[in-house]
């Protein structure tokens, strides 16, 4: 689209941009006027994704300019508002993404983990049963040990002489 396709539909769009101008020549005022059909036209041919700040930065600087001079040209610095906001949300969305991938990289390896210190308390845990059940049979064994040692001794001390009640 060349500019005046451009500034024919600003025109129809937006009505006379010029009439409340400070210019009084014709000349500057199509200068100006090519400027902002120049930024309408960038913003046309320019794929979101492919639009840098420095070019928005430029943008404003134009419409800046027109507006000094009293064009109006609200639309189309509301256009540019809008465009900084989605290229602001796009680099904030992209952190967020970075950010999201990071911690769920990171639960992962927090849930394997896990997952291995579970296997381990349950070994742990088994071990534990084990050992338990040697302890109460250990305890068995020393009281049965220590009954038969009662016993023997007891035995024992009623034979304090071999001979008595003997004969």
């Amino acid at each position: 689209m060349d500019s005046s396709h451009i500034m024919q539909a600003i025109f129809n769009k937006y009505g006379d941009i010029t009439k409340a101008c400070t210019l009084q020549s014709e000349l500057f005022k199509t200068l100006c006027l090519e400027g902002i059909c120049k930024v309408v036209q960038k913003l046309y041919d320019t794929h979101l994704a492919d639009m840098k700040f420095d070019d928005v930065k430029g943008f404003y600087s134009i419409l800046r300019d027109a507006e000094s001079l009293n064009f109006d040209v609200k639309w189309l610095h509301q256009r540019l508002d809008e465009i900084v906001k989605v290229m602001t949300s796009k680099d904030e969305l992209k952190k967020l993404e970075d950010e999201l991938r990071e911690s769920k990289v990171k639960a992962e390896e927090i849930s394997n983990a896990l997952e291995l210190k579970t296997i381990e308390q349950a070994k742990l845990e088994h071990d534990i049963e084990k050992l338990e059940e040697q302890n109460v049979i250990e305890n068995l064994k020393i009281e049965e040990l220590n009954a038969q040692i009662d016993n023997i001794k007891s035995t024992c001390l009623s034979f304090k002489q071999v001979t008595p009640g003997l004969l």
